[in-house]
């Protein structure tokens, strides 16, 4: 019998220097019933030329002319993939040479789930190990309990195609906010039944590119908010069956989305405190302190940023880089 076909998509914008990497961890499977579907979101950087260099017959290849950005492009991939499974595999990271096979012994062996996801490691930009991220998840738990949250790396999950056909792709109103595959698996857990992979078998590049994080220059609280969000939408759903994405309940979760942006609209510093944070989270400590000082010099009446420098120097000393973004104080 034959084993069934697994579609990995694949959508990339400008990750030259990574993606042939990227897609040879893939072709490198112990599992080889697969295809590709590679999407070059108008890269301008080398992407395309790597991408086109490969001549292996499971590669599919789509082109964008113009970008379209993550979610838009995932979207896309999601309608052409022919599998009866389908999973992720970002531009820049990598899957140990196992990874498809382990989850497909998964399903095999839990004939029951539709969906599984797997723990993770954290590289370096130059590849070099930073940490393995290891957390039991209960679906069951995420799916009826408000206050059980998880972290989990969202392209790490496999699911059937019946699940797409019924949960459809990603929602767009995350298109600017990130944060989409947390409400895509909330909705999923609502009508189907997983099991978390207690193993690392995605790899997840962090590194500090617009790609990945953001650039200083542009002040976007979006990454700081979105999990509070989420977490509003799940307890409104969990709570009193509200969804508030459908068109008559959005308003609620604009004016939560307003209520977590207002704090940085009155002291603009914040941003760059939080900044400071996510550059030490990706072991830039250099930057992370001299962000402290930009905070300072935007709002030199606030006590806060003068501990702040102290802070991020005993973090540093005591290697306690944080794995959690928002201090706890804003995480409500």
């Amino acid at each position: 019998m034959d084993k069934p076909k697994v579609s990995i998509v694949i959508p990339c914008f400008n990750a030259g220097e990574f993606v042939r990497q990227s897609i040879q961890s893939i072709l490198n499977q112990t599992y080889q019933n697969l295809e590709l579907l590679i999407c070059d979101d108008a890269s301008t950087d080398n992407t395309r030329e790597i991408i086109d260099n490969f001549s292996d017959s499971r590669i599919r290849r789509f082109y964008h002319t113009e970008n379209k950005g993550y979610l838009v492009t995932c979207n896309e991939l999601f309608n052409e993939a022919t599998g009866r499974f389908i999973t992720f595999q970002d531009a820049d990271d990598i899957s140990e040479t196992h990874r498809i096979s382990k989850c497909m012994d998964t399903f095999t062996q839990n004939q029951e789930i539709d969906f599984v996801s797997s723990d993770y490691r954290l590289i370096t930009k130059a590849g070099n190990p930073m940490i393995t991220h290891l957390q039991e998840v209960d679906f069951e738990r995420y799916k009826s309990d408000a206050d059980y949250t998880i972290s989990f790396c969202g392209a790490s999950l496999m699911i059937k195609q019946e699940v797409l056909k019924t949960i459809g792709g990603y929602h767009p109103f995350f298109g600017r906010l990130g944060g989409e595959d947390y409400e895509w698996l909330f909705r999923i857990v609502q009508k189907f039944k997983g099991k978390h992979i207690a193993e690392p078998l995605y790899i997840y590049r962090m590194y500090n590119s617009q790609a990945k994080l953001y650039n200083i220059q542009h002040v976007n609280y979006d990454s700081f908010i979105i999990h509070q969000a989420i977490e509003f939408l799940r307890k409104a759903f969990i709570q009193k069956k509200i969804y508030l994405l459908d068109n008559e309940n959005r308003f609620w979760l604009d004016d939560k989305i307003k209520s977590l942006e207002e704090p940085f609209h009155s002291d603009p510093s914040m941003f760059y405190r939080f900044s400071a944070l996510r550059y030490l989270k990706f072991r830039d400590f250099n930057r992370s302190i001299a962000i402290t000082f930009q905070a300072i010099r935007k709002n030199p009446k606030a006590a806060i940023n003068y501990v702040y420098p102290l802070y991020i120097l005993y973090l540093i000393f005591r290697r306690k880089v944080p794995f959690q973004i928002m201090p706890k104080g804003l995480r409500k």
